[in-house]
């Protein structure tokens, strides 16, 4: 068993495990809206992006209308 801690994802993961194009990735990134890290020619990112992303991008659910009386 490995017991190596991996704090970051390449964006390959990053996109596979939040369900998102390489490409939105991209879109993400050059709108200031997705951090991430630059080295050499990888683009890697913490994990604890995935979770600040998905947080601001969180809805409530509306409350259900109801129809009729």
């Amino acid at each position: 068993m490995n017991s190596e801690i991996r704090y970051t994802l390449s964006e390959k993961e990053f996109c596979a495990t939040i369900g998102i194009s390489p490409a939105t990735a991209y879109r993400l990134r050059k709108a200031g809206k997705l951090p991430y890290c630059h080295i050499g020619r990888r683009i890697l990112y913490l994990k604890r992006h995935i979770e600040e992303l998905l947080t601001q991008h969180e809805k409530s659910a509306k409350p259900k209308r109801k129809i009729g009386f």
